[in-house]
């Protein structure tokens, strides 16, 4: 029996994505085989959540801790803006009532003294109401 003198060339180490192997080569004529796989490893992900801001949607980030790849999903919409009123002073027959408008950020929301868009739709029904009475009243009066 007679064997080639084929010698260990190179070992190639899996990475995520591709199969390890051992390459022989023959020192005489340079015919060359692979053995010894082994299995691609796979990506080791590791995530990383950027939340959504009033501009800017959210996502995750998925990014290997090996190789460096990564990949973007889970998209969450921006929020956008929450406009609130806030009544510093309700308004009387004799002093004017201040309203302030202003951008509330999200992680402020439920703090006690705003109004929401539809309350403040009612506040101004009912002072436009007031405001008809007053005037009603003050023309009787003439």
């Amino acid at each position: 029996m007679f064997f080639l003198p084929y010698h260990t060339c190179a070992k190639q180490a899996p990475t995520c994505e591709k199969d390890g192997y051992t390459n022989h080569v023959c020192s005489v004529c340079g015919d060359s085989y692979r053995d010894n796989y082994v299995d691609a490893a796979g990506h080791q992900y590791t995530d990383t959540v950027t939340a959504p801001t009033c501009t800017a949607s959210g996502y995750t980030t998925h990014t290997c801790s090996v190789c460096g790849h990564s990949y973007v999903d889970s998209i969450v919409p921006a929020t956008g803006h929450d406009y609130v009123w806030q009544i510093t002073r309700v308004p009387t027959c004799t002093a004017e009532g201040v309203i302030n408008f202003f951008l509330l950020p999200i992680e402020r929301e439920g703090v006690t003294g705003m109004v929401t868009w539809g309350e403040f739709f009612q506040f101004c029904m009912v002072i436009l109401a007031v405001i008809a009475l007053i005037y009603q009243d003050n023309n009787k009066k003439r």
